[in-house]
């Protein structure tokens, strides 16, 4: 139940990007990672959010929660 109910939770993330102009293949998390790295506060303030609402203890400077969502989006897409 667990796996069906994340797989359900990326669908809808990777749905609402879409729908928002964004790449449906990207999560939401990814694409405010892209965002504030390319100096956008939007992103900034995005990220913010989601390090808050997942906080993780890792050695980003940025903080964890977009920065592991871009990493698995730029490993996904060299596979």
């Amino acid at each position: 139940m667990k796996h069906f109910l994340l797989g359900l939770s990326m669908a809808f993330n990777q749905l609402f990007n879409a729908m928002t102009g964004g790449n449906p293949d990207m999560s939401t998390s990814a694409r405010a990672g892209y965002a504030r790295d390319k100096g956008a506060k939007v992103g900034a303030v995005a990220c913010h959010i989601l390090d808050w609402l997942d906080p993780r203890d890792g050695d980003s400077p940025k903080g964890d929660h977009c920065d592991i969502a871009v990493q698995h989006d730029i490993e996904g897409n060299n596979e």
